[in-house]
């Protein structure tokens, strides 16, 4: 069992910070609101279009304003998901064989990668697992995980429940996307991202965040190769070789090796 610092940990989810979580939602969607609308109301007709040449996006299969309106409808619908499924305060939770995982090495193992980087150091070593270990050079940390970065706010479990809903609405909105370019429907679409984002596998991941970050950034791959195949375009090429890197990143070789 992996030990850090001491730390001790009881992680209840869903509906128990599901109220803080959507005052910040909401503050983040009136932003996005915002930059949205100041691109919609432009006339740059020509600069929208040098845009989507660059990045290979043909307008019929990726309009604006429907990736728009299905990410907010992913958003909106992860919390959701969750709203009905809460762990009992003070059950034994951490000695549950499902737990196992979560309670001796991802808690312990994030908790104490953001503690450092917070107090401006680099966590190269882990000195309280066992004898000592190397950290930093661990790939399964996924330090370098952009999504990671939420962990940073403080309170691990917290982070837990934001990273969970980031990794579902980021799932279900890439993979309307690789469905659009696949020709697809956007009712269809959404459908299909519903049943990624919210079926029994993701759910199963959400509290790996290798896994859950891995299965984010899956269908961003998919749809930039799909569309590189199309296309051929640079922007295309770039954003699978991104999309890719981000998949390593994860910490997954699981999902890695199924993929690569």
């Amino acid at each position: 069992m992996e030990c850090y610092d001491g730390a001790s940990f009881s992680f209840v989810g869903g509906p128990v910070v599901l109220a803080d979580l959507l005052g910040g939602l909401r503050g983040g969607v009136n932003s996005i609101l915002f930059i949205f609308g100041g691109l919609c109301r432009g006339r740059a007709l020509r600069g929208r279009a040098a845009l989507a040449g660059v990045l290979g996006f043909q307008e019929f299969r990726h309009a604006a304003l429907p990736l728009f309106l299905a990410a907010l409808w992913f958003v909106f619908l992860a919390p959701v998901f969750w709203s009905g499924t809460a762990a009992r305060a003070g059950g034994d939770l951490a000695r549950a064989a499902e737990n196992s995982g979560l309670y001796e090495r991802i808690l312990p193992s994030f908790t104490y990668g953001a503690k450092r980087l917070r107090a401006g150091e680099l966590p190269l070593w882990a000195s309280a697992q066992g004898c000592g270990a190397p950290f930093l050079a661990d790939p399964s940390r996924g330090m370098f995980q952009p999504l990671n970065a939420l962990f940073l706010i403080g309170r691990t479990e917290l982070a837990m429940v934001l990273h969970g809903f980031t990794c579902l609405s980021l799932m279900g909105l890439f993979f309307v996307g690789f469905a659009r370019s696949l020709g697809a429907r956007y009712v269809p679409c959404v459908f299909g991202g519903m049943a990624y984002a919210f079926g029994g596998g993701a759910a199963g991941a959400m509290a790996r965040p290798e896994l859950a970050a891995g299965l984010a950034w899956l269908p961003l791959l998919f749809w930039a190769l799909a569309a590189h195949g199309r296309s051929r375009t640079r922007g295309h090429a770039v954003l699978a070789g991104i999309s890719g890197g981000l998949v390593l990143l994860s910490g997954s070789f699981v999902l890695a090796l199924s993929v690569f």
